[in-house]
């Protein structure tokens, strides 16, 4: 478990907001995403694709202290330019340009999630890029003065691909390693929360495939009351394949398996069978017969053709 200092959300948030801007979540995918149209958009499994843009894990917290999780989508990809929805009902999609080859600090022990540090993996930086979906995590809006203590995100894995881990982990001042908030190769999936803020982290999947991960927001009130939302599964799916594969379910189902050839009769029967012989004498017969006839009336065609293409021929200076 790792708690979220003031100051790690601060870097995280400034630097964010530094290289984005304030609007940048709606209006980077607006004008410089892959574009999709009501007439395009993309599902699977009748559920809706996101791929790029400004997206958040948000926990909304009502009148009653009854704690929810949704996916705050700004992608503007399905319409809406902001629109919280429930995690059943997307599907995060990541693509092969989000490979990246581990740097100097990513092959240290505390990065092992990464996978084998020497292979690229597929990574979404803390900083927005516009053909790479951009997730955060978010609680702005709870009064964390009904807590005692922090109020936890959990990422938990639900299914992944088998030898597969995944993290989060943020910057360092002045370009250091930062810190590891989930790595789950050591079982540690919480990310704990002081203040209402609106965060961004780098994100790691060593491999491609798809990541199913059970999400959820937890508390302690001041009354010692515990809290917490029910556990929505978030998926992602890491990598071109598993993309496709989701968009066009025919390349996941087995071909159907070839029919067994009929049985072909025995060579020596057919040669001592005279009607067989026979019938394919005759067969042969109408084709060279039907061969002539068309060789005949081109041959027709030609002569009747012959004054007038000599004509022309003096006229034009031509060969024939």
């Amino acid at each position: 478990m790792r708690r979220i200092s003031r100051r790690s959300l601060t870097i995280a948030t400034a630097t964010a907001l530094t290289f984005t801007g304030i609007t940048a979540p709606t209006t980077f995918a607006a004008d410089f995403g892959p574009k999709s149209t009501p007439d395009t958009q993309k599902t699977c499994d009748d559920k809706l694709l996101l791929d790029y843009g400004h997206i958040d894990i948000q926990m909304l917290l009502d009148e009653n202290n009854d704690v929810d999780v949704k996916i705050k989508d700004e992608t503007a990809i399905h319409g809406s330019p902001l629109e919280n929805r429930d995690l059943d009902d997307i599907l995060v999609g990541i693509y092969d340009n989000a490979l990246f080859k581990p740097v100097s600090y990513l092959k240290t022990e505390p990065y092992k999630f990464v996978g084998d540090q020497e292979s690229p993996f597929y990574y979404l930086p803390l900083v927005q890029k516009h053909d790479i979906l951009w997730p955060g995590y978010n609680t702005m809006g709870v009064d964390y003065d009904k807590f005692d203590g922090p109020i936890d995100l959990h990422l938990k894995p639900k299914n992944i691909p088998a030898g597969a881990s995944y993290g989060l982990f943020t910057d360092g001042a002045w370009g250091a390693p930062g810190e590891v908030l989930v790595d789950s190769t050591k079982q540690d999936y919480t990310i704990n929360t002081t203040y209402a803020a609106h965060v961004h982290s780098h994100w790691a999947f060593s491999h491609p495939g798809v990541y199913e991960l059970e999400v959820s927001y937890s508390g302690t009130l001041k009354d010692g009351t515990k809290v917490s939302s029910e556990g929505d599964t978030l998926t992602f799916l890491i990598g071109d394949d598993a993309v496709n594969t989701c968009l066009n379910p025919a390349l996941q189902e087995e071909p159907d398996a070839p029919e067994p050839d009929a049985p072909q009769p025995d060579k020596d029967e057919d040669r001592d069978d005279p009607q067989k012989n026979n019938a394919g004498s005759s067969t042969t017969a109408i084709a060279i017969s039907a061969v002539a006839a068309v060789l005949l009336a081109l041959a027709g065609t030609l002569a009747a053709l012959g004054g007038p293409l000599r004509e022309l021929g003096k006229q034009f200076n031509l060969p024939f």
